[in-house]
Parts: C-alpha cells; sequence; structure tokens
C-alpha cells in the first residue's frame, strides 16, 4: 500500500512538472514576440529614414535633371529607389502588424488590441553570472526534473515488487443488524483475519519483479545524471553564443558607423561630380542593410538572453 502511494505521489508531481514545463514554454514564447515586436518597430522605423534619403536623393536628381546636369538614367534610378523603399516600408508594416497580433494571441487579448511596449532592443541585458546560470540550470530544466521523478518512480516500483513474494494478513470486519422472531434481535460484529502464503509461482515472480525494478532504477538513474550533463552543457553553450552575440552587436555598430560615413562621403562626391549616382544608390542600399544589421544583431542578443534565462529558471 505504501509503494502505491509513493507511485501515485510521483505520478501526481510529474504531472505537475508537465504543467511547469508548458508554462515555462509560453513564457519564452511571450517572451520572443515580445521582441520580434520590437524588432519590427526597429524595421519599420529603418524604411520610414531610408524613404526620407530616397526623397532628399530624388529631389536632389530633379533639380539637376531640370538643368540639364542628370541623365534620365539618374532620375530612373532616383524613382526606382523610391519605390523600392516604399515597398519596404509596406512589408515592414504588414510585419509590423502581424506581430503585434501575435504577442496579442499569446497575452490572451484581442489582436487587433493597441500595444505600447516600453523595453528597447538596445537595453541592458539581465542575465545571472555564468557560473551561478550554469548552476541553477540542472535544477531548474523540467527534463532534469522529470528524469529525478522517474528515479523516485522506479523506488516504488521496486517496493512494490517486494511486496509480491511476502506473506500478507487481511483483516475483514464484519457488521450487521439481525431481526429474527424466532431467534434474536440486535447489532452483531466481527472480524476474520487471513493469512496469505506466497507459494514458490508468487516467490519467483516477486523476484522477477524485484529484478526489473532493480534494472529500471539503475536506467533512471543513468538517465538523470545524463540530463544534468546535457543541460549543463547547453547552459554553457548559451553563454558562448551570448558572448559571440554581443560580439557581433558591436561588429555590426561599427559596420554601419562606416557605411553612414561612406553614404555622406558618396553623397558629397556626387554634387562635386567625382562619383556617379549609381555609386550614391549603392551606399545608399547599403546603409540601410547595415541599420537593419545592428537591428537584428540585438535582436539576437536578446533572444539569446531569453534562452539562458530560461535554463537558468528566470
Amino acid at each position: 500500500i505504501d509503494a502505491a502511494k509513493r507511485a501515485s505521489g510521483v505520478e501526481s508531481q510529474m504531472a505537475a512538472e508537465e504543467l511547469r514545463a508548458r508554462r515555462r514554454e509560453l513564457s519564452y514564447q511571450v517572451t520572443r514576440a515580445y521582441y520580434e515586436v520590437l524588432l519590427a518597430e526597429r524595421r519599420a522605423e529603418v524604411a520610414k529614414t531610408s524613404i526620407e534619403r530616397s526623397r532628399e536623393g530624388l529631389d536632389m536628381i530633379e533639380l539637376r535633371y531640370a538643368e540639364q546636369d542628370a541623365l534620365k538614367v539618374e532620375l530612373l534610378g532616383a524613382e526606382g529607389q523610391l519605390a523600392a523603399d516604399e515597398l519596404a516600408l509596406l512589408q515592414a508594416t504588414n510585419d509590423l502588424d502581424l506581430a503585434r497580433r501575435s504577442l496579442n494571441r499569446l497575452l490572451g487579448r484581442p489582436q487587433e488590441g493597441e500595444l505600447n511596449l516600453s523595453d528597447f532592443l538596445e537595453g541592458n541585458l539581465q542575465v545571472p553570472p555564468e557560473a551561478t546560470g550554469v548552476e541553477n540550470a540542472a535544477a531548474a530544466n523540467p527534463g532534469v526534473r522529470m528524469a529525478g521523478l522517474s528515479v523516485e518512480q522506479a523506488d516504488a516500483a521496486f517496493g512494490s515488487a517486494q511486496s509480491l513474494s511476502r506473506p500478507k494478513l487481511e483483516l475483514s470486519a464484519i457488521y450487521t443488524w439481525i431481526d429474527n422472531e424466532l431467534f434474536f434481535e440486535g447489532q452483531y460484529a466481527g472480524a476474520v483475519v487471513n493469512l496469505s502464503i506466497p507459494f514458490f509461482q508468487d516467490i519467483r515472480a516477486g523476484s522477477a519483479a524485484k529484478q526489473r525494478a532493480r534494472a529500471q532504477k539503475t536506467r533512471a538513474d543513468a538517465m538523470l545524471a545524463d540530463a544534468i550533463s546535457v543541460v549543463e552543457l547547453q547552459a554553457i553553450a548559451a553563454y558562448r553564443d551570448l558572448e559571440e552575440k554581443l560580439t557581433a552587436v558591436e561588429a555590426a555598430r561599427k559596420n554601419l558607423e562606416y557605411h553612414r560615413e561612406r553614404y555622406r562621403v558618396t553623397q558629397s562626391g556626387y554634387r562635386e561630380e567625382m562619383v556617379t549616382f549609381s555609386d550614391v544608390l549603392d551606399s545608399h542600399d547599403d546603409l540601410r542593410q547595415a541599420e537593419l544589421g545592428l537591428s537584428g544583431a540585438h535582436f539576437q542578443t536578446r533572444i539569446q538572453e531569453a534562452e539562458i534565462r530560461r535554463l537558468a529558471g528566470n
């Protein structure tokens, strides 16, 4: 009976752990969707800024074309660049709308509801120190916790197997009311005790059950040790990935600074007729990609932060 109670308790804990794992996954999904909205907002801002630059370039080309200082191909190029940037803004706006709807759905809100997010992709990261994160990862991981419960379940199964080959006492209580005119009337109670002695086949069955339970316990212990090792390795790898992504942010920032200066120099060179307008268009595209690249690098860092917090149980 005790073994059955222990097994039932472990099953209850496993069910609670599955619910905890689902909540943990939902929390991560909400966090990711939150940052996807921030990234989509940033992309829309980049598209708007790019349109402003394209319009400035088109105004300059139209003025020079009217004075016959620019070629028709340059005017067409400026118009094409503006059209491409307007298309990029439309795509970014649609992506932003879908990202907001997705986050609202995860939050259980109407999809059309307004979202005013106060965070920034460039904000400070909040991750525990590597030693603390790796140490907490095993204790917080649902897979490790389930593996630990499997060990307890195997212990309960071994206790149940031991009971198969043991003698058993069964107590049966009797209570009744008798009303008989010929004999007697009144309440009567009693008890019967039965002793069950296991036979040879029961002993063999119990021995086999104990061997299976021992094998399950050994397997559960090995799976627990492996799960802990895997999770600790995942945590270490997550911190290494974060280090790489932080370095990528710095590289993207320097790349953006370069392309901003290159775009300025190229525009100045075109006014002085030292470069072609094709060079201006190329530097415009490169600048937009550099702006998007920095936002993407910040987004990847935020997602890695969420992954580490999930692994560490935060």
